[in-house]
């Protein structure tokens, strides 16, 4: 199946006005590892923020309620940190209390997706909603829905935000700037990977069998084409397998490769691969210790 992108409907009070302009205009540069590419590649710097100002404005006018933060409880944010360490998040996300990982600090362990971007992204509604259904905004993501209940979620969220988390009055659109902005949103082709309900669903730009595997997004140096920061290796296997054309995987092969994509294996084992790495071994716990290690 093909990745669905995020759903915007609504991203304009799930996500802060000043990193939504930020993160349009410089997906990389705003959250790393981030999927999304660079789509204004021919801009300059200064009208590319102009763009991504006006799509910004254009997105908020479409939410049906204005980005707003509340305060954070202190209780909260404690409860929060008990469950960050010990639902699971620390497969997937680093520990953050780096007194019980060790000599090692959290900043320090690898491969780990980052969450340092929360604070200035989500509202504390926002985040805990995520946290709730992550589905329901990433469809394709591999965020999984944890099983938390309501405040659970907004605990973690309280936690991941932080005490140093700013509360700001509902945010506005700037009118003269919503035209522009669906105008731009329109011509570079938005709406081909983000569908917005009103706007008319467009096709992919090029059809898989037209690329060409010299230009465009496979180029070291795309210009007029979405910029994806691919590494040099990353656009050889592409190009490998454009050329190879369509190739059918053993069953093994493609359950290894689901596996480690939605990163199971960072709880679970499956023959020689996966399971809990030693230093965030610590956090697996039960509360039925004589059950063993598949209790665990």
């Amino acid at each position: 199946n093909n990745k669905a992108a995020p759903n915007l409907n609504d991203v304009g009070w799930r996500v802060s006005p000043e990193f939504l302009r930020r993160f349009i205009a410089d997906p990389a540069e705003t959250q790393p590892g981030t999927t999304m590419p660079q789509v204004f590649t021919e801009m300059p710097r200064e009208k590319r923020e102009e763009v991504a100002d006006a799509i910004s404005q254009f997105l908020i006018s479409q939410s049906s309620t204005s980005f707003h933060r509340d305060s954070i409880a202190q209780g909260d944010i404690d409860k929060g940190s008990e469950l960050f360490h010990s639902v699971g998040c620390v497969a997937c996300h680093q520990p953050r209390d780096a007194a019980t990982v060790g000599a090692t600090a959290p900043a320090e362990l690898p491969g780990f997706i980052g969450l340092e971007h929360l604070p200035e992204k989500y509202s504390l509604l926002s985040l805990s909603q995520f946290l709730h259904q992550p589905l329901s905004v990433r469809p394709s993501g591999r965020m999984p829905d944890m099983g938390l209940n309501s405040e659970e979620a907004k605990s973690i969220a309280s936690y991941l935000l932080g005490a140093e988390y700013e509360v700001i009055e509902p945010a506005q659109a700037e009118g003269s700037q919503v035209e522009a902005g669906k105008e731009y949103f329109l011509t570079y082709n938005c709406a081909a990977c983000h569908p917005l309900d009103g706007l008319k669903n467009l096709p992919k730009v090029v059809e898989k069998d037209r690329l060409d595997s010299n230009a465009g997004c496979l180029s070291p140096n795309p210009s007029h084409a979405p910029d994806f920061s691919l590494s040099s290796d990353q656009r050889a296997a592409i190009k490998k397998a454009l050329v190879t054309g369509e190739v059918t995987p053993s069953v093994n092969d493609k359950i290894a490769t689901t596996l480690t994509a939605f990163n199971c294996i960072g709880c679970h084992v499956r023959d020689d691969y996966g399971g809990v790495p030693p230093k965030t071994n610590l956090y697996f716990k039960t509360s039925e210790p004589s059950l063993g290690e598949e209790a665990r």
